[in-house]
């Protein structure tokens, strides 16, 4: 049984993972950042 090939999509499966969990933070601190700036001026 070839173990490296698992391991390989889990590996891909987590970097999918991380880019959408950093790409959702990034969209809620730009909302954040929005509302704080318009609520300022």
């Amino acid at each position: 049984m070839d173990v490296s090939a698992i391991v390989t999509a889990i590996g891909d499966v987590g970097t999918a993972g991380a880019s959408i969990g950093a790409a959702v933070l990034l969209g809620l601190v730009g909302i954040a950042v929005y509302k704080w700036v318009r609520r300022a001026l």
